[in-house]
């Protein structure tokens, strides 16, 4: 689908990314933007199209476009993410976990529950019991350190 987000760095931190899509529509997200989470999936709606099916990239751009339009330490439940790419998004929940899994091996996200950090090295997030939520990480990043 997308080739990613071109990604504008300060210090390190990722701070904004603008995303093509094969429509010729470009999203455009920054840290800055101040969007409710219902209005975050309400303009992920209006952009999605019918014919796209989401992949890995699609989602992970849709999960840092909508924690960068929180407030720091705020957080989004997957199903948010799910949703913005269309009525059928109960489909892609586990794709969007998936991804999360991965972006939180890799620093880029926190995954809690009930406000604890959940190391997904030890539990898969297919198999957690309750609600969890995806967050921007409160502690440095890898790339913090570069």
């Amino acid at each position: 689908m997308s080739n990613g987000p071109d990604l504008a760095y300060d210090q390190g931190k990722i701070v904004a990314g603008i995303t093509p899509r094969p429509s010729g529509v470009v999203s455009l997200h920054s840290r800055d933007s101040l969007h409710t989470r219902s209005e975050c999936v309400e303009m992920a709606k209006s952009r999605w199209l019918e014919h796209e099916e989401p992949g890995s990239q699609d989602v992970k751009n849709e999960i840092l476009r909508l924690l960068w339009s929180l407030n720091k330490g705020e957080s989004v439940c997957p199903t948010d993410v799910a949703r913005a790419f269309g009525p059928r998004w109960r489909q892609y929940v586990s794709l969007v976990k998936e991804v999360a899994t991965d972006m939180s091996r890799d620093d880029q996200l926190d995954v809690i529950q009930n406000g604890e950090l959940i190391d997904v090295d030890e539990r898969e997030l297919d198999s957690i019991k309750g609600p969890i939520r995806l967050r921007l990480p409160l502690r440095p990043s890898a790339v913090d350190n570069d």
